[in-house]
């Protein structure tokens, strides 16, 4: 990905939003009046610095997924900001994004991912499962909602 994909990652964002508002942390609405500039600095951020990458995954030249891998420290990458419309789920792209992330972190000398996915968000807690995720039993705070919580989950490796 580079600095001019801004556009494609605004609109997925919109998207991601729109569909499942309550599984990222952010409304709608301020992701909407966010200036552009500020997604064009973003995107180039994921670009071009060795913190941080925003993978996406394209299916017949439209980008339908995507996840990104921070340097959280102490050997650990955390992946956030994961979605994968609706119509290409369950099918292999979530752990093309994940082994993207994994390979990215591991040049970099991490050997840990780690996410936390929404409480209520089940069938996302059993995907992370099927791919080599678990549970540390870490609780964290929903930035939305005092009613959910944030369920940590990592992969070694």
């Amino acid at each position: 990905m580079t600095r001019d994909d801004a556009a494609l990652v605004w609109s997925l964002r919109i998207e991601m939003l729109a569909d499942v508002p309550m599984f990222f942390g952010e409304h709608l609405a301020d992701a909407v009046a966010r200036p552009y500039a500020a997604w064009r600095g973003r995107v180039a951020a994921a670009a071009e610095g060795d913190g941080m990458a925003q993978f996406v995954a394209e299916v017949d030249g439209q980008v339908v997924a995507t996840a990104t891998g921070r340097d959280e420290g102490g050997g650990r990458t955390y992946i956030g900001a994961v979605y994968i419309a609706r119509p290409h789920r369950g099918g292999g792209l979530l752990k093309a994004l994940m082994d993207a992330i994994g390979e990215w972190s591991a040049a970099a000398g991490r050997t840990t991912l780690t996410l936390t996915v929404t409480s209520t968000n089940h069938k996302a807690q059993i995907a992370y499962r099927r791919i080599g995720f678990t549970e540390t039993g870490v609780r964290k705070p929903h930035a939305l909602s005092r009613h959910l919580a944030r369920v940590e989950m990592l992969r070694a490796g």
